[in-house]
């Protein structure tokens, strides 16, 4: 008994426009739909419209933590609550790829042909591959960035970095025990950490040096979550 009203209208008079019929209806001929031709609207009946989003979404019972577009596929990834989606372009859906994973998804991040997946602080961490195998490693990791050649991850308040994937040097820890690592980017020579308390960066001999303190403390907040690097500048959502 709901009526969805949809317009598709040209954006030039005299533009023209193909409507796809859905013709397997048991009961088209209670669906209406207008053309427009030349500056004027004619009615069309029983016709049934064939709609598809352009992007689509994911059926959550979360939020989207993470989007992400892995290049060693070709598609896009979701992370919501502990399943991993893919877009499925071929028909502008969603679909699961994995879930269950122990831990709610904190991170995902591309690394050449892996695509990493964070799960919090007590949880080892997961890989995938091109062949969308998922494997499952030997530490904890929330989040993850790529800088100077190094892959880094962050638990808890430290963080940890790796030349090889799999041997890690740390734990680096940042700020005081009880606060967290909401964001890793690196700018410069240097790792940032933003922390619940304040910014900080990993200098040279794995040095911790605070830059500023926020000013106020409420680690609800998550202060600099997502924190990231744009043509030479850090970007820290507050």
């Amino acid at each position: 008994g709901v009526k969805y009203h949809i317009v598709l209208k040209p954006t030039i008079s005299g533009e023209t426009m193909t409507i796809l019929e859905d013709i397997s209806s048991d009961n088209p001929t209670t669906e209406y739909a207008s053309g427009y031709l030349s500056g004027a609207w004619s009615t069309m009946t029983g016709v049934r419209l064939l709609l598809a989003p352009v992007l689509g979404q994911p059926t959550l019972d979360d939020d989207i933590a993470k989007l992400i577009y892995f290049p060693a596929t070709g598609f896009f990834y979701a992370a919501s609550n502990q399943t991993l989606f893919k877009q499925e372009t071929d028909e502008d859906k969603w679909t699961a790829v994995a879930s269950a994973f122990g831990a709610t998804i904190t991170d995902l991040h591309t690394d050449g042909d892996t695509l990493y997946i964070g799960l919090g602080d007590s949880t080892n961490h997961k890989t995938m591959d091109s062949a969308e195998t998922i494997s499952t490693a030997s530490v904890p990791a929330r989040l993850f960035t790529r800088w100077n050649g190094y892959l880094w991850r962050a638990v808890g308040n430290d963080v940890y970095y790796t030349g090889d994937g799999s041997t890690w040097t740390g734990p680096i820890e940042v700020c005081p025990e009880g606060f967290l690592v909401n964001g890793i980017s690196g700018q410069g020579d240097y790792m940032f950490a933003a922390c619940d308390d304040g910014l900080y960066y990993v200098g040279f001999g794995d040095q911790v040096i605070s830059v500023t303190q926020w000013g106020q403390l409420n680690p609800t907040e998550h202060f600099g979550q997502s924190m990231l690097n744009w043509q030479g500048a850090l970007y820290i959502p507050m």
